[in-house]
């Protein structure tokens, strides 16, 4: 039994799936609940469960023996004693017996019944709600004398675990994380000029009535808990504005995986090793010009090589003019009155592309059988690149990659069309990409075991 897709709340593993057993189909298939959300179970005469996606909540019963493979990450798990509970008998409700953390990267947990990972308690388990269309967890616990309301999340390969004081906040209060979106991580990573450090970026919110924002009623405490991967973290807070302040950074010679900082607001967080930033502001974050500028790199003579061989473009610094047509379209006129077609130009330090027509082209564009892109501004793009459905990694000319390429010290694979893959991949061999497309090594994903070359060692 498989399903494509994320489970946002129960994937359900049962003798019995007495709660989603159709009467008229007879089916033990996923549906959908009123909510639009994935409800999924499966019972013991199930060879294996697979879910090709992210899983909110999963369900290990004990009565359940066969396997189970989720690959994708585990917000929240727990297990249930529910052996003797026939099949199909009334709504049935066995209580707890241990609530976990989340799982990242989790892959195979159960074969024939038996676990397969090492599941680690939910300290202070409360429940667990969905919020726009995430499943959040609430906890209550006490860490430093302190009382602290919390969530769990699997972010970057590490089951983190948010607290923040809970004298500052309202009694149907709790914290509520989600990775940042991938245009921010983007962002965060132009500002770094630690290009080799882990990047952990988190959206953080303070929900009331699992309905409303709000922000604490005095500084709080915020603790991040099981952060791994780094030596000397610092917390970085981007605010709304823009500007990015520093809160925290580690004195211990032996970081032991938690951050402890006071603040006043809750938005966009993230950790990497401590460092001076390109900019402290997220709006204002360098271009990858700007930032291969500062390399002493030369990418715009490198580009008249290429478009030499392509499409033979004029070199010149032309001196003309940008003019725009009663249909909003653009075409540069040079100062002799000639104008550039199904071709380059380079105009200043900028090459931009013109169709048949002479018309500046935006988008993707190919030329001599590769493809470019250019922003809406026409400008031809350089680095990482974001089409509003994929990403994809351009060269120093503009080239569009595929295949295995080296980025920053990390290997990402982008396929046939250059988008950036993510997930498990068989290329005769195994690999894991993280969320961030980073090729995972030297680590134990659902418990298979990456060499030092991303390589699954069976």
């Amino acid at each position: 039994m498989t399903v494509n897709g994320d489970v946002t709340l129960d994937c359900s593993c049962s003798s019995g799936a007495q709660y989603f057993y159709d009467d008229e189909t007879g089916d033990y298939i996923y549906k959908r609940d009123d909510n639009g959300d994935i409800l999924f179970a499966a019972d013991s005469r199930e060879s294996s469960i697979t879910v090709n996606g992210n899983t909110g909540f999963l369900s290990l019963n004990k009565s359940y023996q066969g396997d189970v493979t989720i690959n994708g990450d585990v917000v929240f798990s727990a297990s249930y004693d529910d052996v003797g509970v026939e099949d199909h008998e009334s709504p049935y409700e066995p209580p707890y017996e241990e609530n976990y953390a989340p799982i990242p990267n989790a892959g195979k947990i159960m074969e024939n019944g038996e676990l397969l990972v090492d599941f680690h308690e939910l300290e202070g388990y409360i429940n667990h709600v969905v919020y726009e269309g995430n499943v959040c967890t609430r906890t209550e616990r006490t860490i430093e004398n302190e009382q602290v309301r919390g969530t769990s999340a699997a972010v970057n390969g590490d089951p983190l675990i948010v607290d923040v004081s809970a004298d500052a906040l309202g009694a149907a209060t709790y914290p509520v994380v989600r990775t940042a979106k991938q245009d921010v991580q983007s962002k965060i990573q132009t500002i770094l000029t630690n290009k080799d450090s882990k990047l952990t970026a988190i959206d953080i919110s303070l929900i009331e009535d699992n309905e409303t924002e709000v922000e604490p009623e005095k500084d709080v405490n915020l603790y991040l808990n099981e952060l791994s991967g780094y030596q000397k973290p610092a917390l970085f807070h981007i605010k709304e504005d823009g500007t990015i302040e520093k809160l925290f950074v580690s004195s211990e010679s032996d970081f032991s995986g938690r951050i402890k900082c006071s603040t006043n607001s809750f938005s966009t967080y993230f950790v990497a090793e401590d460092q001076v930033l390109a900019s402290n502001n997220i709006n204002q974050a360098p271009t990858e010009s700007e930032q291969q500028a500062e390399q002493n790199t030369t990418p715009q003579q490198e580009n008249t090589a290429t478009r030499q061989e392509n499409t033979t473009p004029k070199q010149e610094e032309s001196s003309g003019e940008w003019k725009q047509g009663a249909d909003g379209k653009w075409w540069y006129e040079n100062n002799d009155g000639s104008y550039t077609s199904s071709g380059w130009q380079q105009i200043g330090d900028t090459w931009y592309a013109f169709d048949a027509s002479g018309y500046m082209v935006t988008g993707w564009y190919e030329s001599g059988n590769t493809w470019y892109y250019l922003s809406e501004d026409g400008a031809m793009e350089t680095g990482w690149v974001y089409d509003g459905q994929d990403w994809y990694y351009t060269d120093t000319t503009g080239a569009m990659e595929t295949g295995w390429e080296l980025v920053n010290g990390d290997w990402y694979y982008f396929t046939a069309s250059g988008a950036m893959k993510t997930g498990w991949q068989d290329g005769g061999t195994w690999y894991y990409l993280n969320e961030s497309g980073a090729m995972a090594h030297d680590t134990v994903i659902g418990g298979y075991r990456l060499n030092s070359k991303g390589a699954w060692v069976k």
